[in-house]
């Protein structure tokens, strides 16, 4: 007879060391993945069903869009945000440039004209800059420049 703490012995209430002898049941396994699936199609295919009559009765009882729903959306006014920015930017510059190297009526009625700007700069050489005679443009007058005697 051998002492109750040792293993392996073969005594009937003694549990002897190795693995599981028995095997997961394959086949049951197999059963409930299917059943599970079966299940899961089932309500998604009865969801679908109760969502589209759902929406087709919320749909009947909608009322038609109003007139003003079918038309095309007029035009935001101005200014209108850039879909080319680089390119309009662009545009703007050369007609810009244009302006600059040709002559044009600015204000016909009042006589003012546009000229190219390098034919511009040669004349203020040739010329000078024009002064206005209600402008008063000199510097402030003081008892100084008077001729008047100091303080």
């Amino acid at each position: 007879m051998t002492s109750k703490g040792s293993r392996g012995s073969g005594e009937k209430g003694t549990a002897a060391p190795g693995h599981e002898t028995r095997d997961v049941d394959v086949r049951g396994v197999g059963i409930l993945v299917a059943a599970v699936l079966a299940v899961v199609v089932l309500f998604m295919g009865l969801m679908i069903g109760v969502f589209g009559w759902l929406e087709g009765r919320e749909s009947a009882r909608q009322k038609p869009p109003a007139s003003l729903a079918g038309t095309a959306a007029p035009q935001p006014p101005e200014p209108r945000l850039q879909n080319h920015p680089v390119r309009d930017l662009d545009e703007m510059r050369a007609e810009e440039d244009r302006q600059l190297a040709a002559w044009g009526w600015v204000d016909r009625e009042a006589g003012i004209v546009r000229m190219p700007i390098e034919d511009a700069m040669a004349r203020v050489v040739e010329r000078g800059l024009p002064v206005r005679p209600d402008a008063g443009g000199g510097p402030p007058e003081d008892s100084a420049t008077r001729g008047e005697g100091a303080p």
